[in-house]
């Protein structure tokens, strides 16, 4: 008797300072946390994944709403409760000892509606086929655990006046230099050709038939092509210029006496 109010007080102790549970199986998609007190819910119902329940186990023969896990306040104890399962279910404890049935083999059977404590170490057993590991720590240490299993969440940057998010980690595409801006309204290439293309010179128009001479001789006399000097440019001419006045004097001694001639004739038929 003694022996066993040892084992009880020592079990009383351990679930005192164990306020948070841990259930692991292939079945549940992440592990399942409890705690009477802190983030993790109290109670959860499991069941069919798919069905009106907190918690889905992947397993078909399982009932949509199988068992409820729960964390007493005061006690801290995990207890599970069958709430009338189709296939029943079971805890498979971590050390022999107690009253067993026939159920999955060893197993101790849960009848509905009754609470059962989960130990460190037991296994929930759901109709015959779902296992779940359970595991006490502090208060605390479950759920940190479980963090810590998690992969990792990946922090975006916060945006900075206004310019677009960027990932953390991941290189930032090298900005492309801005395009020049076009001077004086020509884009680039256009300002290109503008510059490169040179000013057309316009031949001048000649004065009196003498004037394309002229200009060549002109552009002769300042380029020295054609002579062997200067001065035999010059000269040259010069004696186009003359050329071009004496013309010009016959022009105008012409037009006098062709003017002299008319004012003859006019003067004649009025006589006459």
């Amino acid at each position: 008797r003694r022996a066993r109010r040892t084992r009880r007080a020592a079990a009383r102790a351990e679930g005192a300072k164990a306020r948070a549970y841990t259930l692991r199986s292939p079945a549940l998609a992440s592990p399942l946390c409890l705690s009477a007190g802190g983030f993790s819910p109290p109670s959860v119902v499991l069941g069919r994944e798919g069905e009106k329940n907190d918690v889905g186990v992947d397993c078909d023969v399982v009932s949509g709403r199988h068992v409820e896990l729960k964390v007493e306040r005061r006690s801290s104890r995990l207890v599970a409760t069958d709430l009338g399962s189709t296939n029943g279910s079971a805890i498979r404890r971590a050390k022999g000892g107690g009253a067993f049935a026939a159920l999955g083999g060893g197993d101790m059977a849960m009848e509905p509606g009754v609470a059962y404590e989960l130990r460190d170490g037991d296994t929930l057993v759901l109709a015959t086929r779902a296992m779940l590991k359970v595991s006490a720590a502090a208060a605390g240490a479950a759920e940190a655990a479980s963090e810590a299993s998690a992969p990792p969440a990946v922090k975006t940057a916060a945006p900075m006046f206004g310019f677009s998010k960027k990932k953390a980690g991941v290189p930032a595409e090298e900005e492309e230099a801005p395009a020049s801006k076009p001077a004086f309204g020509l884009k680039p290439p256009q300002a290109a050709k503008a510059a490169e293309k040179k000013p057309e010179k316009r031949p001048s128009k000649p004065m009196f038939g003498f004037g394309k001479a002229a200009e060549e001789a002109a552009q002769e006399a300042a380029q020295g092509v054609g002579s062997d000097t200067t001065g035999e440019a010059l000269a040259q001419a010069g004696a186009l210029l003359g050329a071009l006045g004496k013309g010009m004097a016959d022009a105008g001694s012409k037009g006098a006496e062709a003017l002299r001639r008319a004012q003859q004739e006019r003067e004649a038929e009025r006589e006459a």
